[in-house]
């Protein structure tokens, strides 16, 4: 309850406050940090984040879109993720979402139709465990044809194409 996170619909922008009493409004000020999603969407009204505040979500209309940050919490080190999903066949003004705490689901609230949609979600990709030689950082992983670039030894990573699943491959091809 330390950090606050507003969007900003004007500079299609979220800002990040810290708050020196945890979940005390009257104690929030503003970090000089902002980050623009305008690259996006030119309508973000929603964000949440994983647990971890390692992937960031903003709704920008009808399309979710998600974007990685190398500290969690820090919208300093932000960067689309290259992947999106749109809600439009449920409602065409979507204007809220959360996860519940295992990312396992997503709600959405549309105004259109004044209703809370769920959503399932996949799990996500984990690179096994351990850890990856330096060499390998920014090496493409293709799987399921979905691609994917490693971007530090810990195996995180970014999605540049979504898999047609995420279940458990084997087989992965590396390229430079």
């Amino acid at each position: 309850g330390t950090k606050m996170f507003i969007v900003g619909g004007a500079n299609n922008s979220i800002y990040q406050y810290s708050l020196s009493t945890a979940f005390n409004l009257s104690t929030a000020s503003y970090d000089s940090v902002s980050f623009s999603v305008s690259s996006q969407t030119a309508s973000p009204n929603g964000a949440s984040f994983n647990n971890d505040g390692t992937a960031l979500f903003i709704m920008g209309g009808t399309v979710v879109y998600k974007y990685a940050l190398s500290t969690g919490y820090d919208i300093s080190t932000a960067s689309y993720a290259s992947s999106s999903f749109d809600t439009v066949s449920q409602d065409g003004a979507m204007i809220a979402l959360a996860f519940n705490s295992d990312g396992t689901k997503m709600l959405t609230i549309g105004q259109a139709a004044d209703a809370v949609y769920a959503y399932t979600t996949i799990g996500g990709l984990t690179l096994g465990t351990g850890s990856f030689a330096s060499a390998d950082v920014g090496k493409t992983i293709e799987a399921n044809s979905g691609v994917f670039v490693l971007t530090a030894t810990d195996g995180s990573y970014v999605e540049t194409t979504a898999p047609t699943s995420y279940a458990q491959f084997s087989i992965v091809v590396w390229s430079i």
